[in-house]
């Protein structure tokens, strides 16, 4: 299993590049990167890497994404889960990258006070099994993501 801890969200729609570079946008993610970003993905499907996790900061919510969303960055592309547990006990929230497929939490909420993420590894004899649940502190769940990755032999 492979967690790759990213500063800011990996999964997020596509922004154009400028003539000298990206694009400036609001918000801090990968989007304002596309060819880096298509880099990394063609990089994970030709080097067959099927057992790799986001975790991404910076988003100022809890979110979750199974991939559907990264498969699209480069022709014939690999699905790369991500998972965001942000900002903690922080009260400034506003989400940050995505689509996400599973939802986003805290965004706009002022008064929700977000926890952390809980992620937890199991394994048999054929997989490996990763489960995130986004909770608050109240300990009530608000995203979850659940996703079995083989076991390489």
């Amino acid at each position: 299993m492979i967690f790759w801890v990213s500063s800011v969200p990996f999964t997020t729609s596509t922004k154009t590049r400028g003539r000298s570079g990206p694009v400036v946008v609001k918000g801090d993610d990968w989007g304002g990167y596309r060819s880096e970003r298509g880099e990394i993905t063609r990089f994970v499907k030709e080097n067959h890497v099927t057992n790799l996790m986001v975790i991404g900061g910076d988003a100022h919510c809890l979110a979750a994404g199974n991939g559907e969303h990264t498969a699209t960055y480069v022709k014939g592309g690999i699905p790369i889960p991500e998972i965001i547990a942000a900002p903690l006990l922080n009260s400034h929230k506003s989400a940050k990258g995505g689509p996400w497929s599973q939802g986003t939490s805290g965004a706009a909420r002022k008064s929700e006070q977000l926890g952390y993420g809980l992620v937890t590894i199991e394994q048999d004899q054929t997989r490996i099994t990763v489960t995130f649940s986004g909770r608050d502190t109240n300990q009530k769940e608000h995203v979850s993501l659940k996703v079995a990755y083989a076991k390489r032999k």
